[in-house]
């Protein structure tokens, strides 16, 4: 691939909330040879026009670029649905992607979901350690009411995009071979199986070290994660799933919005124990 060529490149436009894997499941993709997956700052800065640019916005960053151009077939950007930070800013770059994207049918969305208790449970772990982003504080109802009202939009908005659209669980990304293989086979890429789904690799196909606190690849150097994303970590679905600090009293609070959205199949999709399952949500949203 060269400079010239980059606007033929097919999009992967993932869409999610905060605290939902989303560096996570990039990071994982950025492993096989045809995608190139980009850090657009929580979706504030999507645009990429140059090889030189991708460079700048990998969401793996280190200091040698191993991956072979000609075999990359598509650009990841994860997060793009970005709010529930603070006040809503339209940026530029943000506008300027949207009027791209109408003109370019052939590119895939991903609707990227991860248990909303679990989302909740994390906001709130973040909050309380770090002290910062007020509306993510799950004690606070008006956030609650907030947050679930971010979720289904994002869940709904598939219903209004005339474009394919995969929803994939995080959770089940990463443990269910059956589900990986339906997301290759929604791009129109070959299934590439490898251990990456259990430990991160990095896009030259090395597994990452860990040595002194820092993360590097015998072959590209350091590397240095997106988001804060521990690269070294071994992929756990339990991490993913924990609700652990989420408030009882808020954990029911949100039973109790997704059960007037869902009814009585509310816990058969929104597990207590962390677990999402994607089927009977669209289901659900099939058939309203």
């Amino acid at each position: 691939m060269n400079e010239s060529n980059i606007g033929g490149l097919r999009h992967i436009n993932v869409y999610s909330l905060p605290r939902s894997g989303t560096n996570l499941f990039a990071a994982i993709n950025h492993a096989h040879p045809e995608i190139f997956s980009i850090n657009v700052g929580g979706g504030r800065y999507p645009i990429a026009f140059s090889w030189h640019d991708l460079l700048k916005k990998s969401i793996v960053v280190n200091g040698e670029i191993n991956k072979k151009r000609n075999q990359i077939r598509y650009i990841l950007r994860d997060e793009l649905k970005f709010g529930f930070v603070g006040k809503r800013v339209t940026y530029f770059p943000q506008f300027l992607f949207k009027v791209i994207s109408f003109f370019r049918s052939n590119d895939a969305i991903i609707i990227l979901l991860r248990n909303p208790y679990a989302i909740a449970s994390s906001m709130h772990k973040y909050y309380t350690k770090k002290g910062t982003h007020k509306k993510w504080n799950m004690e606070n109802e008006l956030n609650i009411e907030l947050f679930l009202k971010n979720y289904f939009n994002l869940i709904f908005s598939a219903n209004r995009v005339k474009k394919k659209v995969l929803f994939l669980s995080i959770d089940e990304f990463i443990s269910n071979p059956n589900v990986i293989k339906k997301y290759y086979d929604f791009l129109g890429t070959n299934f590439i199986e490898y251990s990456g789904y259990q430990e991160l690799k990095c896009q030259c196909g090395e597994k990452f070290n860990v040595k002194e606190n820092s993360v590097y690849c015998k072959t590209c150097g350091p590397i240095e994660g997106p988001g804060g994303l521990n690269l070294g970590i071994k992929i756990d679905t339990q991490r993913l799933r924990d609700i652990s600090f989420l408030p009882v009293r808020s954990k029911m609070l949100i039973r109790s919005y997704l059960f007037k959205k869902f009814g009585e199949i509310t816990d058969e999709i929104f597990c207590m124990d962390g677990r999402l399952n994607v089927h009977p949500l669209l289901a659900s949203i099939d058939n309203p």
